[in-house]
């Protein structure tokens, strides 16, 4: 019996579908050989990662301090392990046209990225050599870059929770000057631009760095100024006029920037400016420039000499890019890398030159609020058409 039942056991049903048999594939060649060698698996072959077993982005570093900061955090800063890849984000309308950009890493809008230098007083900061600061704050991996602009090549970091530091090589211990004027108590500006806590130069590319207060919430006036209406926008309008009314309040006898550094607005590269000038060296230089313009233009367009008045606290800077609003609704100035004592017709004459046309409600607000001397503002305007024509070899219309 047990024959039988193994007999037909072995027995095969003629049914049944015949088994596929294996295909004999030749020999592959040296080219597919090489190809099969230096390829990765089928996808369909691939392993599945494990939980965490893709590593951080970039990994902690630590930084040794000098001996003699031993005593600052154990003798050294640790940067932690960054986990994201820098994300940008292109930001369009920052500058005279709509297709000049300004680029934002989306990471340092995040509160809680593991900034480096996060839970540093401004004591420690102080103690921390140059070199050393620099490297942290200059290394975008680590310090998310919130504003690069192209045209300027300037960089703003964020450092901390509560820090940046802006750098670039039009950064200037100036601008640095001119905010610290405002962090008197006196002029009560301190509500209004970002306060200065620590200026270095980093020795390796010879940028200045200023290292300042984080406005917390802010939004960029480019940002939010064509999703407002009529009415919100001359809200702004009115408000950014008080402000610069309020800044034209503190006046100097010297022209110039603050701190001893050399004028930055309104010079011509063919003439160089003199270093601490007087109010009669001042418009002796702007009638060399009006002598320049009037080389250039038919007798009935010359333009009057100049004789500036008073010297008030200017930014000579006012784009849309020099406003944010913060939460709050708080009103600050930003960009003061030309700022310093200048006559008032130059800061309108300067807005009105590089505002935008869709910023016209504002800059009907501040030529018509702020008194001044039209005729003076005009020339200054043409004068700083001259200098801006002259940068890119096409005379002045």
């Amino acid at each position: 019996m047990s024959n039988q039942k193994d007999k037909s056991e072995s027995l095969r049903d003629p049914n049944a579908p015949k088994p596929s048999l294996p295909l004999r594939l030749s020999r592959p060649g040296p080219i597919a050989r090489l190809l099969r060698t230096n390829s990765v698996p089928p996808p369909n072959y691939r392993p599945l990662p494990k939980l965490n077993y893709i590593e951080d982005w970039l990994p902690s570093l630590e930084i040794q301090l000098p001996p003699r900061l031993r005593y600052l955090r154990g003798g050294l800063i640790y940067c932690p392990p960054v986990k994201a890849a820098p994300r940008w984000l292109p930001r369009p309308g920052y500058g005279r046209q709509e297709t000049e950009l300004r680029f934002c890493d989306t990471r340092g809008l995040d509160d809680k990225f593991p900034f480096p230098l996060k839970d540093y007083t401004s004591g420690e900061l102080g103690s921390v050599p140059d070199d050393v600061l620099a490297q942290v704050i200059t290394d975008w991996r680590r310090t998310p870059v919130i504003s690069f602009r192209p045209d300027t090549r300037n960089v703003v970091s964020r450092i901390s929770p509560d820090l940046v530091a802006k750098w670039g090589p039009d950064v200037c211990p100036g601008e640095a000057d001119a905010m610290w004027i405002s962090d008197g108590k006196p002029m009560g500006m301190d509500d209004h631009i970002p306060p200065v806590r620590r200026i270095i130069k980093d020795p390796v590319t010879k940028y200045f760095i200023i290292i300042m207060d984080y406005i917390w919430g802010g939004y960029n006036l480019v940002d939010i100024w064509h999703r407002r209406s009529k009415e919100q926008q001359g809200r702004i309008a009115a408000k950014v006029t008080s402000l610069v009314k309020f800044m034209q309040d503190y006046t100097s006898r010297y022209p110039g920037p603050a701190g001893f550094s050399r004028c930055r607005t309104l010079v011509h590269k063919k003439y160089p400016v003199p270093l601490g000038m007087t109010p009669e060296k001042y418009d002796e230089y702007m009638n060399l420039l009006v002598n320049e313009l009037n080389a250039r233009r038919p007798r009935k367009f010359y333009d009057n000499f100049v004789k500036t008045g008073k010297f008030v606290y200017s930014n000579m800077k006012l784009d849309p890019s020099s406003f944010v609003l913060d939460k709050k609704g708080c009103l600050w100035v930003l960009g003061w890398s030309k700022g310093g004592f200048f006559p008032k017709e130059g800061e309108l004459a300067l807005a009105e030159r590089y505002m935008p046309e869709s910023y016209a409600i504002l800059v009907k607000t501040l030529l018509k609020r702020i008194p001044h001397d039209k005729s003076l503002r005009d020339t200054l305007r043409a004068i700083a058409t001259l200098i801006d024509e002259d940068l890119i070899g096409k005379p002045p219309k």
